[in-house]
């Protein structure tokens, strides 16, 4: 009996049993983004793969005739939306899908790649376990269905690990190697905005001054590490400066140079904190006494474990190998950093903090790992996989944040059979179009629909001075006709659609209708 039990024990630590876990998460989330695809993507969404359709015409990895949005795509995910978009150019749902498993897959290498430079491969697996976990809708949102800020987490786990590499290095071959590729990711991700300075570079470089205050180490690698974190920062600097003094003159982007502080406020300090916790599983208007209702409170409880957990690894900070006390600084600092950044200046969205949320969830790991207690270890750990499981299954009822694609299905799908294939209309429906056709439907994209200016953001440059020629039709939400945005008794004989969402308006010519809307 107890060899039996042994051999049962054995099989749980072992890295098979972490590794199928693993695998299991990894398919479940390709399949639910492909299931959710057609009912969760937005228009900010399905830019990615206009541009990356557009990028594959032209031959390039960067583009003239975009309008990107604050950032430009100079290293990022563009890269693998082209590759999946030229090996299913006629289906893109599925090249969706298909960029997910490769952004998926180098997240997970990411996790593993830091966890192996401290010798903790087994709990790597299990890191990489629980940061799939579709925790809230934000998470599913920019992490793992659509994968807007899944580079930046990536590259922020790298970037960790390297520095790792680089303070245990023994060889000068082992440290040149690290550096090298450390200095040219700092770079690359300057070359891209602002955006990896914030959440990984600066800090990263912080934290390991703050390491080295703390624990003073007698080896001769540390100050060629910190020359390292400090030349990563200069060039990410460079690239940064190249970003918003060269490309800005080539390529369209609003870039982060207008950015101003905000007004000094504690409240905007607690809101933004509030907004992090919120992160967690935590889900609004739902029933206090219902299965999402206890998911909250399992997620509520979970981030305030966290925290005591995060506590708990500073008291007992001589039992930490040096790797785990670099994560567990880099997570702190990281946050103290950009909670201040995102509490002072105007410009600011709940959705930054996902990226900081995968770091959090590697310190329970680490903190399960070194706590000695058997019991307590196995009471923790339950708790943790239970909380985590009640957060996601409430996240997956309804994981939408802003427009449900669920109601343009029905215009989408009369389009599809109606041999139109130009169109014009709000920001929150054209560029969704587009996707749902496959890009067989090109979209102008207005910010007012009497006047039809051309809105100067995520769509073809040549959209703002080039309307389109031909038969026409208009989207429009049922309220902005009811609410008398525009004027529907005018417009009534050319509908040629309508729901309870949407109505579909055709025309001649693009002409016909201003001529109509303006007299």
């Amino acid at each position: 009996m107890n060899f039996k039990l042994d051999k049962i024990i054995n099989f749980f630590k072992s890295y098979v049993f972490s590794s199928i876990i693993l695998a299991i998460s990894y398919i479940f989330n390709l399949v639910s983004q492909y299931r959710f695809e057609p009912t969760m993507t937005n228009s900010d969404m399905a830019s990615e793969l206009i541009l990356a359709n557009l990028l594959n015409s032209e031959h390039k990895f960067i583009s003239t005739n975009w309008i990107y949005s604050t950032e430009l795509r100079v290293f990022c995910t563009q890269i693998i939306y082209k590759l999946a978009l030229f090996i299913f150019p006629h289906n893109w749902r599925l090249a969706r899908t298909f960029s997910v498993a490769i952004f998926l897959a180098i997240f997970i290498f990411a996790i593993i790649f830091l966890f192996k430079a401290f010798d903790q491969f087994k709990a790597g697996i299990w890191a990489c376990v629980i940061c799939l976990c579709p925790l809230c809708s934000w998470y599913v949102w920019d992490i793992l269905y659509f994968s807007h800020y899944i580079l930046f987490t990536s590259i922020s786990f790298i970037l960790l690990g390297l520095l790792i590499h680089m303070h245990k290095s023994c060889t000068v071959k082992a440290f040149g190697i690290s550096a090298c590729i450390y200095c040219i990711l700092c770079f690359l991700s300057g070359l891209n905005g602002v955006r990896q300075l914030l959440i990984c570079i600066v800090p990263i470089a912080l934290t390991y001054i703050i390491y080295l205050y703390i624990v003073s180490p007698k080896f001769s690698n540390k100050f060629k590490v910190l020359g390292i974190e400090i030349l990563g920062l200069v060039l990410s600097l460079a690239g940064l400066w190249i970003n918003e003094n060269v490309f800005s003159k080539i390529y369209h982007f609003r870039h982060y140079n207008k950015i101003e502080w905000a007004e000094f406020s504690l409240n905007r300090i607690i809101k933004c904190l509030g907004d992090f916790i919120g992160l967690f599983g935590y889900r609004k208007e739902v029933l206090f006494f219902s299965a999402s209702g206890i998911a909250n409170a399992a997620g509520l409880v979970l981030i305030i474990g966290l925290f005591v957990a995060i506590i708990w690894l500073f008291k007992h900070i001589k039992n930490l190998s040096e790797g785990e006390l670099l994560v567990l600084l880099f997570t702190t600092v990281t946050f103290l950093f950009d909670l201040l950044v995102y509490s002072f200046i105007d410009s600011y969205n709940q959705s930054y903090w996902v990226m900081h949320v995968p770091f959090f969830l590697v310190t329970i790991i680490i903190f399960i790992k070194n706590i000695m207690d058997t019991y307590r270890k196995s009471f923790i750990g339950f708790y943790v996989v239970v909380s985590m499981l009640l957060c996601s299954i409430s996240t997956l009822q309804s994981p939408y944040i802003a427009t449900d694609s669920t109601t343009i299905q029905g215009a989408s799908n009369w389009l599809n059979q109606s041999g139109y294939t130009q169109g014009f209309g709000m920001f929150w429906e054209s560029n969704v179009l587009t996707q749902l056709s496959n890009g067989e439907i090109e979209m102008w994209t207005v910010t007012d629909l009497i006047s039809v200016t051309p809105y100067e953001w995520l769509q073809l440059l040549s959209h703002i001075d080039n309307l389109p020629e031909g038969p026409v039709f208009l989207i429009v939400a049922k309220n902005d006709v009811t609410n008398e945005v525009i004027p529907g008794d005018a417009l009534s004989p050319n509908l040629a659609y309508g729901d309870d969402y949407f109505y579909i308006y055709t025309f001649n010519d693009i002409s016909e209708y201003i001529a109509i809307v303006q007299n």
